[in-house]
């Protein structure tokens, strides 16, 4: 029995191998036919299609160009502003009104403009010379007078004046009138309309005015942002001392002063204090003071003085944003413009 199972097993082992070399010998020779020379290009074709796709598919194209449009875009902007900067001669008169305060961002020269029509135009307040920023601001201050206080207003609407409270609450049952040059030799009415709760150092202390038919010529002030700390500005009003000297006692010409922002003080309330050296005095109140393009960022309000000298004194304004939500709460119509001295549009509130 054990000699015919290990024959068995070897006549197994020698029926296997030559099994096993004639597959091989058949592939080998499957290899030299037609069909494995097709077979072996479909599946070339087939591995460099997907290499292909996965380095061209839609989401790294999509991708890259946005990327690359973002970054054409700054360096376009940069390139801009570049040329603002090699574009001035900085002998030229536009230098000069510039470092002086006089202008905002510099504008390109006439031939560099001619190179590249494609840019935007930049607003006129950046343009505007001392002569066009008096003219602008001549047209919208007014002189308010309240039975015996007299006091500075300015329009911030067609029909519609800012000014102190305290200009106007001691007026009673008394008219209100407010003039300029602007609105001719004939002082008009006005009614008040609204005004903060009291004139406390601290707090609120403005009113609001209407007049009926204002002349076309009148040009309201757009309100701009609070101020920064040595940001140029001018202050517009009908101080007594300054206008002392002028023939017309009703409606003299305003007073123009200028100087910097000297610091911002907030205060426990949220109001903020604008301290500034533009000269003021009794009679200022109420007026606006400015930023080199004309944009209202703080209303004259008050003096502080230990002593009865410039020297002494400390000169203070409300802020623009203390301003604009007082204005708010009467849903009052007015143009607020943003630290670029661009415009942005007609505000109203709710």
């Amino acid at each position: 029995m054990i000699a015919t199972v290990e024959q068995s097993t070897i006549t197994d082992r020698v029926v296997v191998m030559p099994f096993g070399t004639n597959y091989i010998k058949s592939f080998e020779a499957w290899l030299t036919t037609a069909k494995f020379v097709i077979f072996s290009v479909i599946l070339i074709l087939c591995n460099s299609f997907v290499y292909l796709w996965w380095f061209n598919r839609p989401v790294f194209e999509i991708g890259g160009r946005a990327l690359n449009t973002a970054l054409l875009q700054g360096l376009i902007a940069e390139k801009k502003e570049l040329e603002v900067l090699l574009d001035a001669d900085c002998s030229s008169e536009s230098m000069k009104s510039y470092e002086r305060g006089e202008k905002g961002p510099l504008t390109r020269s006439p031939e560099s403009s001619q190179t590249n029509q494609s840019s935007e135009k930049m607003p006129d307040s950046l343009r505007a010379s001392p002569k066009e920023l008096v003219a602008l601001l001549d047209s919208a201050t007014v002189r308010v007078i309240a039975g015996d206080s007299v006091g500075t207003g300015f329009f911030i609407n067609k029909n519609t004046v800012v000014t102190n409270r305290h200009v106007i609450e001691e007026v009673k049952n008394k008219k209100i009138y407010v003039t300029s040059k602007s609105l001719g030799p004939t002082p008009k009415l006005a009614s008040l309309i609204g005004q903060s709760k009291d004139s406390d150092f601290g707090n609120f202390d403005f009113a609001l005015l209407t007049i009926d038919s204002a002349p076309e010529t009148i040009r309201p002030l757009a309100v701009g942002v609070d101020p920064r700390v040595l940001e140029g500005v001018v202050a517009v009003g009908y101080p007594g001392q300054g206008t002392a000297g002028d023939s017309n006692k009703i409606t003299p010409s305003a007073i123009f002063t200028e100087g910097q922002v000297s610091v911002l003080q907030p205060q426990p309330n949220g109001v903020v204090l604008v301290v500034h050296t533009a000269n003021i005095a009794r009679g200022s109140s109420g007026g606006p003071l400015v930023s080199r393009c004309g944009h209202v960022v703080g209303v004259n309000t008050f003096v502080l003085s230990d002593k009865d000298n410039i020297d002494g004194r400390s000169l203070y304004a409300l802020s623009a944003s203390d301003l604009r939500q007082f204005m708010k709460q009467y849903g009052v119509d007015y143009q607020q413009a943003s630290a670029d001295c661009s415009s942005a549009g007609v505000d109203k509130a709710p």
